[in-house]
């Protein structure tokens, strides 16, 4: 394995936040979709997906997986960058529903009315946001597998 290709360990770390963010999103969705629990759990989940994201984040721009994809793949700095961009913006989408479910005096009827549609307005840009990320990684390792082998 060259330097330029990516760890097992970073591959790994990725995967493994990815795959928690998703189940934390679904376990969320459910909630809100079915009624399956009151708004303090999905409240409290919300807050922890909160906090997962935004070290998810921090990760991907302080040199996590993501910066092996530009070095192997120099071509694609922009887009890397222009999705970095997005994070504050999604990371604030979260965090005005979170603030809406953490409200002190929330009729529930009416966060129940509202939670829906916020939530999956969240769950939409997140999704096409990873989507893109996974293409880009996928590009840049694909790319570097197919020259370099």
């Amino acid at each position: 394995m060259t330097a330029s290709r990516p760890t097992t360990a970073s591959v790994q770390a990725l995967l493994e936040q990815h795959r928690q963010i998703e189940q934390i999103i679904g376990e969320i969705k459910e909630a809100i979709l079915n009624h399956t629990t009151d708004c303090c759990a999905i409240a409290e989940k919300t807050k922890f997906l909160c906090r997962l994201l935004a070290d998810h984040f921090r990760y991907e721009e302080e040199g996590g997986y993501f910066s092996e994809a530009v070095l192997v793949a120099p071509h694609l700095v922009e887009r890397a960058k222009a999705l970095e961009s997005e994070h504050q913006s999604i990371l604030d989408l979260l965090q005005s529903y979170c603030h809406k479910t953490c409200a002190d005096g929330v009729d529930p009827q009416v966060w129940w009315a509202t939670a829906k549609e916020a939530f999956l307005e969240f769950e939409k840009a997140i999704a096409r946001h990873e989507h893109e990320e996974n293409l880009l990684i996928q590009e840049a390792f694909l790319s570097d597998f197919g020259t370099k082998d």
